[in-house]
């Protein structure tokens, strides 16, 4: 384990241990119903794609669908024990997508769909605006999925924090540690996040300004997460007696984005919104970014929104297997042109057309690639 991986897990050690005596010296709590204690959420999304790759001869249409269901249970004030089961077709854990295949033949397509354990974290909150994460949870995503898909899962732990500066302006900060892979015989592979910024408004307008470091330990000649490199170059590495497709490079991310929204009309905020983000252990090829603007908000039924963004991603940028897999085929490497509309239908019931244009591999084989998504979304 490398030195800043073993001084952030000496950290995060410290912080349990701290939690966990306060939890022990805590007077005891009344007893409460079950149903002040436990919260249950939850949603369902039925989707249908249409993919079109240059050169395929036949496109390939797919129904597809994720549930996902939630339990908080609230142990005292303080603390929160969070848990959340998820659709998934793999262990992969960048996507909860479950195909519909064939209903009959097991063979061919399963039939029961199966539930991942997606969360299951407990959370401290020794003071307003402060919160510490232990355990398995959501990724704490920046502004976009630039770089990390939504459905990623985050383990180890995560601090994070707010302060309020005046009536118009809070600062937050956040620093995390995640164990990306468990190794025996070799280091383990990490990721360290730190996040810093501001957030706000000001008459009519809301501002949003930050930055974050990506640091993944132990990356360059080690095996591809999940087995695929997504757009990331590779490098063949002998170890343990065998030849294996490996990672070229480490990855040192600086994050830079921001976010301006203008609510001058009622009911219809403007968002414009950009993402810029640099891999410092490449010397070429290491850039990626994002930009765009969202007009409206589906929040209530007859509500509607729309969004349109530009994202540039070169090969070494981000790891690709832990992008969003909804974008192309690629997790990296490809340029990409994203609309979409969304339409509240009624209160918690939301469908959403999207559609991407996207240029695999711009630089070389340059394919273009087309997906197009139906979505119908219920929350509860």
């Amino acid at each position: 384990m490398s030195s800043s991986s073993r001084t952030a897990s000496k950290f995060l050690a410290i912080i349990a241990l701290l939690s966990l005596s306060s939890l022990v010296w805590s007077e005891e709590a009344k007893p409460l119903k079950w149903n002040d204690l436990i919260t249950l959420s939850g949603d369902f999304r039925y989707r249908h794609e249409l993919i079109n790759l240059e050169g395929d001869p036949m496109p390939r249409n797919r129904e597809r669908i994720r549930a996902r269901l939630g339990l908080a249970a609230q142990v005292n004030e303080d603390w929160k024990v969070n848990f959340r089961l998820t659709t998934g077709e793999t262990e992969n854990s960048t996507s909860a997508n479950q195909t519909l295949a064939d209903s009959v033949n097991k063979g061919d397509g399963e039939s029961r769909k199966i539930f991942w354990l997606e969360t299951a974290n407990v959370e401290w909150k020794p003071a307003e605006n402060v919160n510490f994460y232990i355990g398995k949870f959501p990724m704490p995503l920046f502004l976009t999925d630039l770089v990390f898909s939504p459905d990623l899962s985050f383990e180890g732990g995560f601090a994070k924090s707010e302060f309020k500066m005046n009536e118009k302006m809070t600062m937050f900060a956040s620093f995390g540690e995640s164990w990306l892979r468990e190794n025996s015989k070799s280091n383990d592979q990490s990721l360290m996040i730190a996040t810093l910024g501001i957030k706000g408004n000001c008459c009519e307008y809301g501002y949003w300004l930050g930055c974050a470091y990506f640091d993944f330990s132990n990356v360059k000649d080690y095996p591809l997460f999940y087995g695929k490199s997504l757009g990331n170059t590779l490098d063949s590495n002998r170890s343990f007696g065998r030849t294996f497709a490996a990672y070229k490079y480490d990855y040192d991310l600086m994050d830079v984005a921001t976010k301006l929204e203008w609510n001058g009309l009622k009911g219809y905020p403007v968002n414009v919104f950009g993402e810029y983000v640099q891999n410092g252990d490449v010397g070429e090829k290491n850039t990626a970014w994002v930009g765009g603007f969202q007009f409206g908000k589906a929040k209530n039924p007859k509500n509607w929104g729309m969004l349109y963004s530009y994202r540039k991603i070169e090969s070494d940028a981000i790891v690709g297997a832990l992008a969003e897999p909804s974008i192309g085929v690629l997790g990296s490497n490809y340029n990409c042109n994203r609309i979409e509309f969304e339409y509240c239908l009624a209160k918690n019931v939301n469908t959403t057309v999207r559609a991407y244009d996207v240029k695999l591999d711009p630089t070389g084989a340059n394919k273009k690639f087309r997906q197009y998504q139906l979505d119908l979304v219920l929350k509860f």
